[in-house]
């Protein structure tokens, strides 16, 4: 999620999907990426109010170019499950 300043908190809900937003969270880990602290704050607020248990803050906007690069992965993975009922956890 890329959490910037002004209505970005939108686009970046829109990004979760509409599934996870119905209620049934699919996603294990979230990561937040952006340059507003508050921005940040307020969408990290929301994904937890939605279920969402392991919300990464990754730092500033330019973090969000690494969560990007999931999508070759995610692509294989939709590919072979046949399903995008899925998604990556991150265990410490």
């Amino acid at each position: 999620m890329n959490a910037t300043n002004g209505n970005g908190s939108l686009p970046a809900l829109a990004a979760a999907g509409a599934p996870n937003l119905a209620g049934k969270v699919l996603l294990d880990s979230v990561f937040v990426s952006g340059d507003d602290a508050e921005a940040k704050r307020i969408v990290s607020g929301l994904l937890v109010s939605f279920g969402h248990t392991d919300v990464i803050d990754l730092g500033d906007l330019s973090t969000a170019r690494g969560t990007e690069m999931l999508l070759p992965l995610w692509l294989r993975l939709y590919g072979r499950l046949d399903t995008v009922n899925f998604n990556i956890k991150v265990v410490r």
